[in-house]
């Protein structure tokens, strides 16, 4: 092996030059990544992108002048309608005139009771006259053209019930009603147990009753002794208003009244 610089015998696999101390090992020159060539690969898209507008500015002037070109070209405010007939004098259809066809949409002649509303022979003809019933203050009208049929219907009233409010009071009774308990004393005489309600009452039945019995004053004198007085507790009433039925308002149909034209029955 010998030195590629000053050509000197060297060994086998030997990293340096002993005689001009010049490496002998290859060098590796790194490239960045950012410096690396790019395929045409990457590029293929952009160059696509750019054939594509090329295209649209070619041919898109050619297409608007196509447009403006075409008979049924529109006319420039937008309505669609076509353009201006180019065809010779002779044959072209008469224009009509557009005054008399407003006029003929808008007057109409009124009609009078028995009497169709009469209006172009076109209208009626393509109308399919879906009449409203008659009623007593209008006759048969089409909901669509209004075109108006037959009279009026006396017997179509618009018929509404008329009421009036009756006052009904309250039903009802008197009743004894127990209130409470009171306390009472009572006396019983000891010689025939009858119950007396006061020492009054029982001085006047012993005196009536037991006058015949022996030792009679004496039984007078001593009539506390003889009898018992009595603790009782008696049931208090009172007479109090019971309703069976309260009091109410009804609504009575009186009659009948027309909503339309206000004929009451």
């Amino acid at each position: 092996m010998r030195c590629p610089h000053c050509g000197a015998e060297l060994q086998e696999h030997a990293r340096f030059c002993l005689y001009c101390m010049v490496s002998l090992e290859e060098k590796t020159e790194l490239t960045p990544p950012s410096l690396k060539k790019k395929s045409w690969k990457n590029w293929l898209p952009l160059a696509l992108c750019l054939l594509l507008l090329a295209g649209t500015v070619t041919v898109l002037p050619w297409m608007v002048k196509e447009e403006a070109s075409s008979p049924m070209a529109s006319t420039g405010d937008g309505s669609g309608k076509a353009a201006a007939d180019e065809r010779p004098p002779e044959h072209r259809e008469p224009a009509q005139d557009q005054t008399s066809l407003i006029s003929e949409e808008t007057e109409a002649p009124t009609a009078q009771p028995g009497e169709t509303r009469s209006s172009s022979a076109e209208a009626q003809s393509e109308c399919p006259h879906l009449y409203r019933e008659a009623t007593c203050i209008a006759p048969m009208t089409c909901l669509y053209c209004g075109v108006v049929k037959g009279l009026v219907s006396e017997e179509a009233h618009a018929w509404q019930a008329v009421t009036t409010v009756v006052y009904h009071e309250e039903v009802g009774h008197y009743e004894e009603v127990f209130v409470r308990y009171d306390s009472v004393t009572k006396y019983d005489c000891g010689y025939c147990s009858a119950v007396l309600g006061s020492y009054d009452e029982l001085v006047a039945h012993f005196q009536s009753a037991h006058s015949n019995i022996d030792n009679y004053e004496w039984h007078l004198a001593h009539l506390d002794d003889m009898c018992d007085v009595i603790e009782a507790f008696e049931p208090v009433y009172e007479t109090r208003w019971i309703v069976d039925q309260p009091a109410y308002e009804e609504n009575l149909v009186t009659g009948r009244s027309c909503s339309l034209c206000g004929k009451e029955e």
